[in-house]
């Protein structure tokens, strides 16, 4: 059986936070799973958010995870919020 796969997507305008993208490379990844950061960057964070969630329909990902580009996430996050069981989780 394959790992799940977990998109990391981060809505961008011109920049992105330097903590922002430290925390997301410290995040720790669940064993059995992956998990593939996108910065979507050119676009509204509305549309930024759809083109995350198209990348990660048509490439078979099973979670999403949206961060705001001035984000600082926990290092236990994706443990954490895939611990909740839930098909949406949000915090």
């Amino acid at each position: 059986m394959k790992g799940r796969r977990i998109l990391i997507a981060v809505p961008c305008g011109n920049m992105i936070e330097t903590q922002c993208v430290e925390s997301i490379y410290n995040m720790r990844v669940p064993e059995g799973y992956t998990a593939k950061i996108m910065f979507v960057k050119g676009y509204s964070a509305a549309q930024a958010r759809n083109k995350g969630a198209c990348a990660a329909i048509d490439q078979g990902y099973d979670y999403i995870l949206y961060l705001d580009s001035d984000q600082i996430i926990p290092v236990n996050a994706l443990e954490k919020l895939l611990k909740m069981n839930t098909e949406i989780a949000a915090g």
